[in-house]
């Protein structure tokens, strides 16, 4: 502060603010807001007895706050919901990683194994042949970064992969 060295005091706050969030079950993404929906999430989660894992590393992802919110909070609201249909051994993990100009995120879930689809595209348990929006939203974000959204399942775990290309710009 004496020096007033911007850079240096910032480079201290995240270490600090990481280090001392190793003490809560509240994930440290590196992005103020996606750490918002993260824990809204959590605490979602903590409520239906469903575990919750993060990993990874926001900061500097080259994707607007905005964007990753939309398609972080789309992922985790399917993964939420699907969960709820099980009785047993419910989780949801997130990773996000960006290696260069890469970035990806994943959502893995629990869930039923059932799987509806109408023409190619997964069709959403809450409304009959209604196509899921949430997953629209993932993958027009993803198209907006030059990126692509892929969807697997097998009997019990449902995965979402988002890749993009990070901007400069950002």
């Amino acid at each position: 502060i004496d020096t007033n060295d911007k850079s240096g005091l910032s480079d201290f706050c995240d270490t600090v603010e990481e280090t001392q969030l190793q003490y809560t079950n509240v994930p440290y993404t590196g992005c103020p807001a996606v750490d918002g929906v993260l824990f809204y999430y959590i605490k979602r989660t903590e409520k239906e007895n469903i575990r919750f894992q993060y990993q990874g590393n926001l900061r500097h992802s080259g994707i607007t706050d905005m964007d990753l919110c939309v398609m972080i909070g789309n992922a985790l609201e399917n993964a939420f919901e699907a969960c709820l249909h099980i009785e047993s051994d419910r989780f949801v993990t997130l990773t996000a990683e960006r290696d260069g100009d890469i970035v990806s995120v994943m959502v893995q879930n629990a869930f039923d194994g059932q799987v509806k689809n109408n023409a190619d595209k997964i069709v959403s348990r809450k409304g009959e042949k209604r196509i899921g929006v949430g997953l629209q939203t993932i993958s027009s974000v993803c198209e907006k970064y030059n990126g692509t959204m892929k969807t697997e399942w097998n009997d019990h775990t449902f995965t979402v992969l988002m890749v993009l290309t990070a901007r400069a710009d950002i």
